[in-house]
């Protein structure tokens, strides 16, 4: 029975070899990167064990004789063969099922990225609409104003193609005469202006003064207390004076 069961064993051992064999030659043109999805490693560090127990299996279902505990015969190349794509097929289904459920799971994962990316851009297109909405009508002011402004250059312009060349000293004159006009009004709103900051400035200085008066107030006392004190030593100091005198002509 021990030689049977080697013998059946290096009959699928070489099986395995050719096959693996044949399909690394037929797979080496094309080279492949390394996916990094995580069933990969899965289907990696499983490949052995699922090996050995196809070959356990494949030993299981061997033929045997009735009477005995050993097999009937040695099995052939072709028996072999006939249980391999069965098993493996069996095999395969849980790991193909694992991928897909893996892939379901790394889609999911991407939807949901997804939809929080689309919510934040939708909110910020909304914060955006707002404020567009918010200046819409100083946009409409600003627009108006620019359409007035090109109507009264385009009547500007017909006028002044309509109007006669004697007429165009008068309208220099006019101009010189505004023009002058504009200076001297500025130069009385720099003056308005520049009393204006003084008259700031003095406001400031009669704050401080009047916070200056006010703490001379609160210091009163104190004042008062101090000339007393320099009063009382005045007179200490003449009376001792005078005692020294009185003792240096005596």
């Amino acid at each position: 029975m021990i030689l049977v069961i080697e013998k059946s064993r290096e009959i699928i051992e070489q099986i395995f070899k050719e096959k693996f064999s044949s399909s690394e030659n037929n797979e080496k043109p094309s080279p492949k990167i390394k996916e990094s999805f995580p069933w990969s490693q899965y289907s990696q560090t499983n490949n052995n064990s699922d090996n050995n127990n196809l070959f356990n299996d494949l030993i299981s279902k061997l033929p045997k004789n009735k009477n005995t505990s050993t097999f009937s015969s040695v099995p052939s190349s072709n028996d072999v063969l006939e249980l391999i794509p069965k098993e493996r097929n069996h095999l395969q289904i849980p790991v193909e099922a694992n991928k897909d459920s893996n892939i379901q799971q790394v889609q999911s994962n991407d939807i949901m990225s997804d939809d929080k990316i689309i919510d934040s851009l939708k909110q910020e297109a909304i914060e955006y609409k707002s404020k567009i909405n918010a200046i819409q009508p100083e946009i409409l002011r600003y627009e108006q104003t620019i359409h007035s402004l090109k109507d009264e250059l385009a009547e500007y312009k017909n006028r002044q193609s309509q109007t006669p060349l004697e007429i165009m000293p008068q309208y220099q004159q006019v101009i010189h005469s505004l023009k002058e006009e504009l200076a001297e009004y500025k130069s009385k709103l720099d003056l308005m202006i520049s009393e204006r900051n003084q008259q700031s400035n003095m406001d400031v200085l009669r704050a401080e003064l009047a916070e200056y008066k006010g703490r001379q107030n609160v210091m009163q006392p104190e004042v008062v207390q101090s000339d007393q004190m320099i009063n009382s030593l005045r007179k200490e100091v003449l009376r001792l004076k005078e005692n020294l005198n009185s003792m240096i002509l005596k």
